[in-house]
């Protein structure tokens, strides 16, 4: 479709080698995060979709249920906890999107079970958006320089937040609403509590509040999914934020750990856990590599590993 083939060509124009997904791809995407278990069909067999059953009635496979509590959700073989953005850094770069996983650095700390991070995103009408926009910021400009700015020290935060947004916009950003969200997948409830709390602690020192999602946590899962998004839960959520274009694009989760040049000769491990397969002859130019440590890390050592 024309969507489609515009959205290919704009996530292509910034770098990213976007897939069109077929039922059967979505299918698959959707049991691997539904169905944990060892038995699940999609470790044992390619996913085919029934082309006289409608996708959603297929993810959650016959005997297997998603049941949602006060604390996250239960699947086959996994546990699940949500958690939303409360308060968001007052800067951010894309390239910081990537400690959310963990310290690339030193590999000491991080978020050590199964993690998505999901960034939903909506676009309203762009006219009618900016008019709404610039109404409210009259509104906000007015109080701001009034004598209600001695009872409410709010306001003058909201007329530069206001006039920051106005500067992006002007700068070509669109206006948008966006949701980050972040989902830990775990073995049991007490291993899902442990993560969480050393996500809430790691991402604090970042700049970010999480809180934890007690509450209708089966249908925030659902909004996080692939087409599971929900335009009539933008308001009641109250989950979405306002940003232009422009901001909306450094909270994309986009980077993650290199995984190699895809034939796995020689095998490492990232920092952060990430299977890399090696070989220098997958090159299309030439078959050198650098190898760059501090003194004593084993850096001959490696060296003779690769070459033996």
């Amino acid at each position: 479709t024309t969507l489609t083939r515009e959205m290919g060509e704009t996530l292509k124009a910034i770098g990213l080698q976007p897939k069109v997904m077929s039922g059967d791809d979505w299918l698959h995407k959707m049991r691997v995060l539904f169905n944990w278990g060892e038995e699940a069909s999609w470790r044992h067999f390619n996913t085919k979709a029934n082309p006289n059953v409608p996708l959603r009635s297929q993810v959650v496979e016959w005997g297997s249920m998603a049941k949602g509590d006060s604390g996250g959700i239960s699947l086959p073989g996994k546990y699940i906890k949500l958690a939303s953005t409360h308060i968001w850094p007052d800067y951010f770069h894309l390239n910081q999107m990537y400690n959310l996983i963990g310290d690339w650095r030193t590999g000491a700390r991080g978020i050590r079970d199964n993690l998505a991070i999901v960034l939903n995103i909506h676009f309203p009408n762009a006219e009618k958006a900016r008019n709404k926009m610039g109404t409210k910021r009259q509104t906000v400009n007015y109080q701001a320089f009034g004598p209600m700015t001695k009872w409410i020290p709010k306001l003058r935060q909201q007329k530069e937040s206001h006039d920051a947004l106005y500067e992006s916009l002007e700068k070509g950003g669109r206006i948008l609403k966006s949701y980050l969200q972040f989902i830990v997948f775990s073995d049991d409830k007490e291993s899902a509590e442990r993560s969480f709390s050393t996500m809430r602690t790691f991402y604090r020192e970042q700049g970010f509040q999480i809180l934890e999602e007690k509450h209708f946590t089966l249908p925030l899962f659902l909004n996080a999914l692939p087409f599971g998004q929900d335009a009539k839960a933008l308001q009641m959520l109250n989950r979405y934020r306002t940003l232009t274009s422009r901001e909306c694009s450094h909270l994309s989760p986009i980077l993650s750990d290199w995984k190699g040049t895809g034939t796995p000769i020689l095998n490492f491990i990232s920092r952060n856990g990430q299977l890399m397969g090696i070989d220098l002859f997958d090159s299309l130019t030439n078959y050198n590599i650098t190898v760059a440590a501090k003194s004593g890390s084993g850096k001959s050592f490696l060296t003779n590993d690769i070459i033996m």
